[in-house]
C-alpha cells in the first residue's frame, strides 16, 4: 500500500504518537528537516470510520494553522 500522509499539529499529534507514527523527514544541505506531515498508520487506512475521524482532525489542524497565520 502506498503511504498516505496527513497534516499534523498540536491537536492531532498525540493520536499519531500513540499509533507509533513519525513525521516525514528529509535531509537538505546536510541538515535533517522535519515536516508537519506524518504517515497515517495502516490500521487507520483500513478502518473507514477511524480514517474519517483522523481526516477531520487533519482538516481542522490545517484550518487552525491558516487562522493563526492571518
Amino acid at each position: 500500500m502506498t503511504p498516505f500522509t496527513s497534516k499534523v499539529g498540536d491537536t492531532n499529534r498525540p493520536d499519531y504518537e500513540a499509533a507509533g507514527a513519525s513525521p516525514f523527514t528529509y535531509e537538505s544541505k546536510g541538515k535533517q528537516v522535519t515536516m508537519s506531515y506524518w504517515q497515517v498508520p495502516e490500521e487507520i487506512l483500513e478502518d473507514p470510520e477511524m480514517l474519517k475521524v483522523w481526516a477531520e482532525k487533519a482538516y481542522q489542524e490545517v484550518r487552525e494553522q491558516k487562522r493563526l497565520k492571518k
